[in-house]
């Protein structure tokens, strides 16, 4: 994960560069009235940023996916839910695009593809131990999970449309493990 980031923060120039070049063909293309300009300036930042966004989350969750050897007790795609960090957190959630999946001793939140480019600064990717789980409850219209994560207390919300089946199945398997 750190050279993930690192990449993001060595090469943020390249991203603002790609986008000023699209500007400047835009006002190219609307100067000139000739719509090809404008369509080679959209192609040779579009293209690259596409790639970006498809690799950087094809790489970032494959590395959050259970394992073979994992038993999946629960599985859910196409939920909505926010982390509960801060601020941006809060308002940086997903709607109809997170899947979540319960194995024997983790927890899995990821988003699709293009949105796991950026999910970790919204906090929308996780792995969370079953045994860090402080409390997962039902509230009306969502449910309510909260971990701890290396000391500090985390908390995520979900719209499932299962929320019954999903905190029964968790409750039941943090009761296991702490047997």
């Amino acid at each position: 994960m750190a050279a993930y980031w690192f990449v993001v923060r060595r090469y943020w120039f390249i991203n603002l560069a790609g986008l000023l070049l699209a500007l400047v063909f835009l006002g190219l293309g609307l100067a000139t009235g000739y719509p090809g300009i404008m369509i080679f300036g959209l192609m040779l930042v579009g293209v690259p940023m596409a790639c970006i966004l498809i690799f950087g989350g094809i790489t970032r969750i494959s590395e959050l996916k259970p394992s073979q050897s994992e038993n999946v007790l629960f599985s859910e795609k196409w939920t909505s839910g926010h982390s509960n960090r801060n601020f941006y957190t809060k308002i940086g959630g997903a709607r109809n695009a997170l899947t979540v999946q319960v194995t024997d001793g983790f927890l899995y939140i990821r988003p699709f593809i293009f949105a796991a480019h950026v999910a970790d600064v919204v906090g929308l990717l996780h792995r969370i131990p079953l045994q860090s789980i402080i409390r997962c409850e039902k509230q009306p219209y969502q449910v309510f999970l909260e971990w701890n994560s290396e000391g500090c207390d985390e908390s995520f919300v979900f719209r499932l449309r299962h929320p019954d089946e999903f905190v029964r199945i968790v409750n039941q398997a943090r009761q296991a493990i702490a047997s």
